[in-house]
């Protein structure tokens, strides 16, 4: 899903190689193991999802919302915000 949605960055910037595209899962896993992570599902596929931790100093961020490209412009988003 994250490569997915992420290729229009990559296509605005020209540059396929930002971390989203490349990312490994093993990389992915490690990078939420201490979030919150929401997922949006369609049956048995994630399409969507939207990551939530807090900085040191306990401000709370979101991290790269995702929707599948062919669910984008229905509220999926902000639904999962």
């Amino acid at each position: 899903l994250q490569y997915l949605c992420f290729q229009r960055e990559a296509e605005l910037y020209d540059n396929y190689r930002i971390d989203p595209l490349v990312q490994t899962l093993e990389s992915l896993r490690a990078e939420v193991a201490d979030d919150l992570v929401f997922v949006a599902r369609l049956g048995d596929e994630v399409v969507g999802s939207v990551r939530g931790f807090t900085d040191p100093d306990g401000t709370g961020l979101i991290g790269k919302l995702c929707v599948h490209p062919r669910l984008q412009g229905h509220g999926l988003g902000a639904r999962l915000l």
